[in-house]
């Protein structure tokens, strides 16, 4: 349970009404090699960047300021109901730009759309040791079973010869190949998202090799996951299904979902 002193504003809404975006981040390690591909290891644990935005009256965009300003003073963690999960988690705030920690714009009347950034504390210090696999060990991880196969909202791929050009201008292929890149984006209800989260954070500890399927030829490749400024993975929240009576349930809550991989060779 989070123990921090200060809980989310009871005059606020828990639901972010105009949507929320999370990024699930770990620092990542590279090391180019002279030849083949890179060396990856974590250092830390996965936490979670996420932007959330609320439609407020003007006395609530009061309330916030006086939250984020005076209560926490910007730095302090607070306990926060997680939109996704609808857990209670540790959370604190992240300035939204170089000048400020919230984002205000007008809407009409009295209601402003307001937009926060946080950072999702994680529940426990994890072994971020890595697994050693030789270059030629197969990995013992595979894509999950519940997640589908086909990235419903497409993919791309691009190759990646590893060529370096000599000063006569000759070109010359050098020993061994750099992996290819795949971006796959899925659409995944709350459960799945969660699988999907677990297994990069846990499973893989973002740097693990695993067996993909890749969608274009449906063979089983080795894969392991490219990091963005420290991103592993990229959720939106899209919408909700219908006929339930309570659109604001994990049941029935839809994600767009956007990974990067490289191809192992």
């Amino acid at each position: 349970m989070p123990g921090a002193a200060y809980s989310w504003p009871l005059v606020l809404p828990t639901w972010p009404q105009v949507g929320f975006q999370e990024e699930i981040k770990m620092q990542i390690l590279r090391t180019a090699m002279d030849k083949g591909i890179a060396k990856l290891r974590t250092n830390g644990v996965a936490h979670t960047m996420l932007k959330v935005q609320y439609i407020l009256e003007d006395y609530q965009v009061l309330e916030l300021e006086n939250f984020i300003y005076n209560d926490v003073k910007g730095t302090l963690r607070f306990s926060y109901q997680h939109p996704r999960t609808f857990q209670i988690v540790e959370a604190r705030i992240i300035p939204a730009n170089e000048k400020s920690y919230i984002d205000i714009a007008y809407k009409i009347d009295k209601y402003f759309t307001t937009s926060i950034v946080l950072q999702i504390m994680p529940e426990f210090t994890a072994n971020t040791n890595n697994a050693v696999f030789g270059e030629n060990t197969p990995p013992p991880y595979y894509w999950p079973a519940t997640l589908p196969v086909l990235p419903l909202r497409g993919y791309s791929e691009t190759g990646n010869l590893n060529i370096t050009r000599t000063q006569d201008g000759m070109k010359q292929r050098r020993l061994g190949e750099l992996p290819g890149t795949l971006t796959v984006n899925y659409i995944l209800n709350g459960t799945q998202t969660q699988t999907l989260i677990d297994f990069i954070t846990i499973t893989l500890k973002g740097t693990r090799r695993f067996y993909f399927p890749h969608p274009r030829t449906g063979i089983q490749e080795q894969v392991r996951l490219i990091d963005s400024s420290n991103t592993l993975c990229t959720i939106s929240h899209i919408g909700t299904g219908s006929g339930t009576g309570n659109a604001y349930t994990k049941a029935t809550s839809y994600y767009s979902v956007s990974l990067n991989l490289e191809v192992i060779p």
